[in-house]
């Protein structure tokens, strides 16, 4: 029996979060990885065949699709936006893109990496989404968010883990806000009251073959960050409609890989309504397989039999009820001295020594964004982020 084989493709945060749980997940479902990376600690995972390590993002699309060419891949998995934007705006072949890129069609593309763009693809394809307005300067602005109402939020239309979204609570609050915005223009949105929701999926060729539902508990450091602790609900128990909702999605953003797909539960009217739908996976993909829905077996069986998710599935043996899953390299030094919410049971497939220096690495970069940067300039703040990669590169290489 020939083997399946993978590629993945990125991660350039240098924590090797994302590379640890998504090349786990592909060998579980019985792929061969290989990954095109600039992360040089990739090469120690042990779900990992072949690594290449490349020094910049502007990299990663000739080396990815050489690699390509070089064997025969059933799946390409990017792993961060700046990977997926480099690709997007590289000078390859609009085929070659998509052979690596995790749409249908050229067409498809608008919003990767764009908040705005996909704002306008939501709305245009009828899936509810918060109110927006685009604003190109700080006049825009503040009109724009007068229109929408407060509260508001202002997103940078290409950041990622919550950096560059702001919230506006009243009048007074735009004038800092206008200010640290470098790049426009920005998507304004109306804020919905309600819970956060975390629709993560897989698709391929715009069919829904799996996903997770979580709700967010809390999360690592800021409210817009990433999340820590998640209550996950297994799929038997998620309503029908939620099905429903996350196809049309699929067939929305010609979908063809993993999506980070987030919506807010409105508290007004109970519906949901999505506004975040990343084109990558994030990293608690494996997570679901605590519930007995493990995202392995879906994703196995589509390769082998072309399954597709369509209704809830039946329960599954063993667990099968709603559970608090932390994620444990974003774990507090107390909680992992306590085991709080047994986070010790919950950690990735990967050598120990591992999962602790990705875990002291996040500590201390949480640190140095919370204490070292607000004392710094902007340019010295630039520099030694420069020379903490360069240093690690070199450590690791």
């Amino acid at each position: 029996m020939t083997t399946r084989q993978a590629l993945v493709v990125g991660d350039f945060g240098l924590q090797l979060d994302s590379a640890i749980e998504i090349c786990s997940l592909l060998k579980r479902s019985g792929f061969a990885v290989d990954i095109v990376t600039g992360n040089p600690k990739s090469k120690f995972l042990r779900s990992v065949r072949e690594c290449a390590v490349v020094s910049r993002p502007e990299e990663i699309p000739r080396t990815s699709l050489e690699q390509t060419q070089k064997s025969s891949y059933e799946l390409v998995v990017v792993l961060d936006d700046l990977s997926l934007k480099a690709i997007k705006e590289s000078d390859l072949l609009p085929l070659d893109k998509l052979s690596l890129l995790p749409v249908v069609g050229q067409e498809d593309c608008r919003h990767i990496g764009s908040k705005i763009g996909l704002s306008s693809i939501l709305e245009k394809s009828g899936i509810r989404t918060p109110g927006f307005a685009i604003a190109t300067d700080e006049g825009e602005l503040a009109a724009s968010v007068k229109a929408l109402g407060y509260p508001a939020l202002i997103k940078v239309d290409f950041s990622s883990a919550g950096d560059g979204i702001f919230q506006c609570d009243r009048e007074s609050d735009l004038g800092a806000i206008g200010r640290k915005i470098e790049q426009w223009p920005v998507l304004v949105q109306k804020m919905i009251e309600g819970r956060d929701i975390d629709l993560s999926a897989f698709y391929q060729d715009s069919k829904l073959v799996v996903f997770s539902y979580s709700l967010i508990e809390a999360h690592e450091a800021s409210r817009f960050g990433p999340a820590a602790l998640r209550k996950f609900i297994p799929l038997h128990l998620v309503e029908s409609e939620v099905f429903d909702e996350l196809r049309a999605l699929g067939r929305a953003l010609g979908a063809n890989g993993f999506v980070n797909i987030t919506c807010v539960k409105s508290v007004a009217d109970q519906k949901r309504y999505f506004f975040e739908a990343d084109m990558r996976p994030n990293v608690w993909v494996n997570h679901p397989r605590y519930l007995g829905d493990d995202p392995a077996g879906y994703v196995s069986r589509y390769f082998s039999n072309g399954d597709v998710l369509t209704d809830p599935p039946a329960a599954p043996a063993g667990s099968s009820h709603e559970t608090v899953l932390p994620y444990f390299p974003r774990m507090k030094v107390l909680d992992l001295l306590t085991n709080r919410y047994r986070c010790w049971s919950y950690l990735p497939d990967e050598r120990f020594i591992v999962v602790i220096v990705v875990w002291v690495e996040k500590k201390l970069r949480n640190f140095a964004r919370k204490v070292v940067k607000p004392l710094v300039p902007a340019e010295l703040w630039s520099r030694l982020k420069d020379s903490y990669t360069t240093s690690l590169r070199s450590l690791f290489r």
